[in-house]
């Protein structure tokens, strides 16, 4: 860190944030750029990737160390969740069972970024792997189809990229 112009200098963490495309194919519901939180184990990463996700359009939010996974405290109208890299398995647990007990937010669909892909764990728990590390224009991609997977309504009347 000591004045290194390089620092933040972790080579696994992509920080390309110039992603220009905005998320417009999606339907959505409300208007607005689509609210994403974050949830890590790994600060340097939850940040990069909300600054990516922000510079591409969407509305995320890295969720701290304090949230402690009650439904009522995501921000209103989260439509997405992601898990970044080394997230305890024990949050991930106590997040997913508190989320999946609430008829509110029982369908909110869940990225996880993992270096290790258990599709098994992933099919039973009911979330989507995403390989990490990968670039910022795989993750969007990887939003969209999740989101049009969980939320596959004609565009409620809105013309795409409007």
């Amino acid at each position: 860190m000591g004045g290194d112009p390089s620092w933040p200098h972790n080579l696994s963490v992509p920080l390309n944030t110039t992603l220009t495309k905005e998320p417009a194919t999606v339907p959505q519901r409300q208007s607005g750029p689509i609210k994403i939180a974050i949830l890590g184990g790994d600060v340097l990463v939850s940040r990069s990737l909300e600054v990516a996700l922000q510079g591409a359009g969407y509305d995320a939010r890295y969720l701290n160390g304090s949230f402690t996974g009650e439904p009522a405290e995501l921000p209103e109208d989260t439509r997405l969740v992601i898990f970044a890299p080394r997230m305890s398995a024990e949050r991930r647990e106590a997040f997913l069972s508190n989320i999946r007990g609430s008829a509110a937010t029982a369908g909110l669909p869940v990225l996880e970024l993992s270096t290790v892909l258990d599709e098994a764990r992933a099919e039973q728990e009911g979330v989507e792997l995403v390989a990490w590390p990968c670039s910022a224009e795989e993750l969007a991609r990887r939003i969209e189809a999740t989101l049009l997977k969980t939320d596959p309504t004609p565009n409620n009347g809105l013309e795409i990229g409007a």
